[in-house]
């Protein structure tokens, strides 16, 4: 339910944001914000083409994601850093 409500707010904020943008700041990646579940192994390799493209990235853990298997990332995906990380509870 956090999680919900957190990514309910987020889309709410991203929404009023876009109505005031103009189609040239819709087009930038820069203005956007792309979430990623469960971003592991080849997951966080989608991130990381993602964030070279100059989209910021978020992650969204999934309730029952350990930490453990959030550090089975590839070595190409060492230095990738999200703009945040939920958890979902």
């Amino acid at each position: 339910r956090k999680l919900a409500k957190k990514l309910q707010d987020l889309s709410t904020t991203k929404q009023q944001q876009r109505s005031t943008m103009s189609k040239t700041q819709l087009l930038n990646p820069s203005q956007q914000l792309i979430l990623i579940v469960d971003p592991y192994s080849t997951g966080c390799m989608v991130a990381q083409e993602i964030s070279k493209r100059g989209y910021p990235t978020m992650a969204i853990w999934t309730k029952g994601f350990s930490d453990e298997m959030k550090t089975h990332v590839p070595i190409s995906c060492r230095d990738l850093a999200y703009v945040d990380e939920l958890q979902d509870e």
